[in-house]
């Protein structure tokens, strides 16, 4: 399943793009840090896929996908966020971490109105999604450092959540491959 292959809606890069250009010119803003946002994120993501764990659902393997590669997305945002403070990239912290959450947010809603009965409480699950969606954009809204803006950070800003997209798609892909690997040796090995 790829489901973070797919571009975000331009309309909410346009958004976070517009907002970062206008902090350039503007003082003041709330101070917080991108974890301030991923972990309410990545508790909600993943407590409301845990019904999906232990209850009976129409299609395991997709439901297993969907759950692995949304964990894998948010280690993925975790870890390029570390690795913008470590190469002195902190003032994009806040707005990689806002357009990555959007585009995991808008990514798994596609996935979830394209799949009908992938998770349990499905429609409840997609309520959570959207009202995340709309608390975290404004969260880092509100969060974003006075920034100065420069072509290319604006470039990788905009895709920044296809790549990390992929990136997890081809990592899930790797752990599929060994996990058939492992378990095809494991069965050989019992025969």
């Amino acid at each position: 399943m790829l489901m973070f292959t797919r571009a975000m809606p331009w309309t909410f890069k346009a958004g976070t793009l517009c907002y970062m250009l206008t902090r350039t010119f503007s003082a003041g803003g709330a101070t917080g840090r991108p974890e301030h946002v991923l972990l309410p994120v990545a508790f909600l993501t993943l407590a409301s896929v845990l019904p999906s764990t232990v209850s009976s659902v129409v299609d395991r393997a997709k439901t297993t996908a969907y759950i692995v590669q949304s964990a894998l997305f948010l280690l993925c945002v975790h870890a390029a966020v570390l690795a913008l403070e470590e190469w002195d990239g902190q003032q994009y912290t806040v707005a990689v971490t806002q357009t990555c959450v959007m585009h995991m947010l808008c990514s798994q809603y596609k996935t979830l109105v394209r799949h009908k009965h992938l998770l349990v409480y499905q429609g409840a699950v997609r309520c959570l999604i959207a009202l995340m969606a709309a608390v975290s954009w404004s969260a880092c809204a509100l969060m974003m450092p006075l920034v100065k803006v420069e072509i290319m950070a604006v470039v990788g800003l905009m895709f920044v959540g296809e790549v990390v997209g992929v990136a997890v798609c081809f990592v899930a892909a790797v752990l599929l491959g060994l996990c058939d690997t492992a378990a095809a040796v494991f069965d050989d090995k019992t025969l």
